[in-house]
């Protein structure tokens, strides 16, 4: 279970929305521990260095802000001109929180806009506020929109609530709005820490169209924009814009393989989705469970970080019990709000999607054809020198930031510590010269990798020693001595400026096993470190991960 720090600095009670967000949390295998700012003591604290702010050190700051609040115990009529100053005292406040933040503490900031004002009043003064937070956040790439007030436009507010209620408990949400507040937070807190969904699984009949391959004729099978078939419709139109945002998607039906790809060729003009769409097929007729742990496995992708979308209970209580940590939808009948049940269950981070998202599908599918010549050679090195692999390695290179952010947040299995860096927090390791941060694109013959590779790099002159804080693979890379041919490289980088050790600092977690068994496979030697962690360290001057030669060449 891993523990993270979450300060939240507010002016109206967040509290009870807070159970719920850690339960969900501890399904994600992450347990939050929060610290509350009181009412209006976040300026003060965030200007004192030693105050429990700073004591607290947070992985993550959360802050919220309620018109009412500011103004609980006073009357005011709000005439325009109050209404102007009002508003300039508020900006000036949320910029003296945020400006300190920045200053101290770069890490992500979810900054929540303004919502459901119970004053009437105060509505005027909340939307130019909002108009201000969004400006805001389009600044800061670690800045990061909390919309609440789009969250609860979909929810009646009034109903429920009232303004007494309101000043004896400063908690501005009804019961509905409480729980739709908290799944919201809960999915940017896991989101932030590398649990949102990558890879949608789906059945297909009368889950992607109405009706039964096998049983209806294919003629008579529809999925229209109008009557009962436009939720089929929308549904795959739906999918679509995730897919083409980085999401993908698989395919897990009971079905004959020849039915379904002759299915997808008739409705090929008739349908959002085509059979290109998905990245990987499973269509069988074993258990889903199966299907689903081998599609998992040829993707390299976790459970938890999963969805299966399925028609048929019986399936649905069979995946779950083979596959607990995998988050499963029932679909309702004839699909009807199903787009909706997908976004409340949903986890999909595509706020920063980058070119390597775009075309995430594509590179699943070049992978399943380098899958299918491994066979055909008698050694891994054979076939790995027949991909005729390409690698570019570069140095604080501050074009793809957001890229290297996104691979901190999202990769598990080949990361050495696991730290869930933002853009910002990039961009310090590059401007800092203590720091080498070098990043690893690939290419070979069956097409572009992206950037697939990341090691930051702590510089410590004097000693002749550099320390690897931070070191990540995509898992689409893994076994093809990528892995050699990059840290290789950096051992010859450093060599090249007189340093003599190097060490990986290892901290273990359920997944990165990977990463462990490649330091213990090439015998770097391995020592305790603080905090119940791992040194993995090496001589440079003696340690070759290359034993053959020329497999992989460097731009």
């Amino acid at each position: 279970m891993k523990k993270i720090n979450i300060l939240i600095s507010r002016n109206f009670t967040i509290e009870p929305l807070l159970d719920e967000i850690e339960e969900k949390l501890s399904k994600k295998f992450l347990k939050p521990n929060f610290l509350i700012s009181g009412y209006e003591d976040s300026v003060n604290e965030f200007l004192n260095p030693k105050s429990k702010f700073y004591k607290f050190k947070p992985d993550l700051i959360l802050l919220f802000f309620n018109i009412d609040a500011y103004f609980i115990n006073q009357k005011i009529k709000k005439t325009d001109l109050e209404q102007q100053i009002i508003f300039r005292v508020i900006k000036e406040n949320i910029l003296s929180i945020v400006s300190n933040i920045n200053k101290n503490f770069p890490i992500d900031i979810g900054i929540c806009n303004f919502s459901n004002s119970l004053i009437k009043e105060d509505k005027k003064i909340q939307n130019s506020l909002n108009i201000f937070i969004n400006k805001l956040c389009k600044k800061q790439t670690n800045y990061h929109l909390l919309n609440i007030e789009e969250v609860l436009s979909k929810i009646d507010y009034i109903k429920g609530q009232n303004l007494k209620y309101w000043k004896q408990s400063m908690y501005p949400f009804n019961l509905a709005q409480g729980s739709e507040v908290s799944n919201y937070l809960y999915k940017f807190i896991g989101a932030k820490n590398g649990k949102a969904h990558k890879l949608i699984i789906l059945d297909a009949d009368n889950t992607l169209w109405n009706g039964i391959i096998g049983e209806n004729e294919i003629k008579d099978i529809n999925v229209k924009k109008t009557g009962v078939e436009k939720n089929f419709y929308l549904f795959q139109k739906y999918l679509k814009e995730l897919k083409e945002n980085g999401i993908i998607l698989g395919l897990c039906s009971k079905n004959n393989l020849s039915d379904i790809k002759k299915f997808f060729k008739a409705k090929q003009k008739k349908m959002p989705l085509s059979i290109k769409d998905f990245s990987n097929l499973k269509v069988n007729w074993q258990p889903k469970s199966e299907n689903i742990k081998k599609m998992l496995k040829e993707l390299n992708i976790s459970s938890e970080n999963s969805i299966f979308i399925d028609d048929s209970k019986f399936e649905i209580l069979e995946v779950q019990n083979t596959l607990p940590n995998l988050d499963t939808l029932l679909v309702p009948k004839l699909n009807l709000r199903i787009n909706s049940e997908l976004l409340k269950i949903g986890n999909f981070d595509t706020s920063s999607t980058t070119d390597e998202d775009k075309k995430r599908t594509q590179l699943y599918q070049v992978e399943e054809q380098r899958n299918q010549k491994k066979t055909k050679f008698k050694s891994p090195q054979e076939y790995i020198k027949s991909l005729k692999i390409k690698l570019t390695i570069k140095k604080n290179v501050k074009k793809n930031i957001q890229r290297l952010s996104q691979m901190t947040l999202k990769t598990n299995q080949f990361n050495t510590s696991t730290l869930r860096l933002s853009e910002k927090k990039i961009m310090s390791y590059i401007n800092d010269p203590g720091y080498l941060v070098v990043q690893c694109a690939a290419e070979d013959k069956f097409g572009d990798y992206g950037i697939i590779g990341l090691s930051i790099i702590k510089i410590q002159s004097l000693s002749r020693r550099a320390i690897v804080e931070n070191s990540l693979f995509s898992c689409r890379a893994l076994g093809r001595m990528i892995e050699e041919y990059f840290y290789q490289k950096i051992f010859n980088i450093l060599k090249s400026k007189k340093f003599i050790d190097l060490d990986f600092i290892f901290i273990k977690t359920d997944k990165n096993r990977p990463a462990y068994e490649f330091f213990i496979k090439h015998n770097f030697n391995k020592k305790k470190y603080k905090n119940g962690n791992i040194i993995f360290s090496c001589d440079l001057e003696k340690k070759n991960l290359i034993k053959e030669k020329n497999i992989i060449r460097y731009n």
